[in-house]
């Protein structure tokens, strides 16, 4: 997992160029991905007021993108432009992105087995690579989670993939 890792290249370009755009328009750029192989830009956008974003405001980061994509020599004229919310089950990839998610549930991805010393959670999660909890605390080397009533720490170092995994109900 990286966490704040920079961006480099053609990705940091675009990072820096969206990044002006998007606070225009009084939102925040959650996360940027860079497609190489189809040339495709996704922007994923938030207003702080709703930790979303609705389609006006996608629109309107788009209409903004527009002249700048054209007037850049650098941007490949075949590029596709996505912008939208991260989701519900949005990605948690940055330092940032987990201080955003504590409170919530999580999907947690692991790259080893925890060595709990709770005998009763290490029964549980024992082999366990994917787990689903509700962080608790965030600092920089760790998450601590929840799970089944019983908190515990996991370093980032630890976690392979992570995203958000709220309780539906229909």
């Amino acid at each position: 997992m990286f966490l704040d890792e920079e961006k480099k290249g053609i990705e940091g370009k675009f990072y820096e160029l969206s990044k002006e755009v998007i606070a225009s328009a009084n939102l925040s750029l959650y996360d940027l991905e860079f497609v190489k192989s189809s040339n495709t830009l996704r922007l994923y956008i938030l207003n702080e007021n709703t930790n979303t974003a609705n389609l006006d405001e996608c629109a309107s980061v788009d209409r903004a993108m527009g002249p700048l994509i054209e007037s850049n020599a650098w941007i490949p004229e075949s590029l596709v432009l996505e912008v939208s919310s991260p989701g519900i089950f949005r990605k948690l990839k940055s330092y940032d992105h987990f201080l955003r998610a504590k409170g919530s549930i999580a999907e947690l991805i692991l790259s080893k087995d925890l060595n709990l010393t709770s005998n009763e959670m290490g029964k549980k999660i024992k082999n366990k690579k994917k787990i689903r909890a509700i962080i608790t605390e965030v600092n920089k080397q760790e998450i601590e989670v929840e799970l089944d009533g019983e908190k515990f720490a996991i370093e980032f170092k630890d976690i392979k993939k992570a995203s958000l995994s709220p309780d539906i109900n229909f």
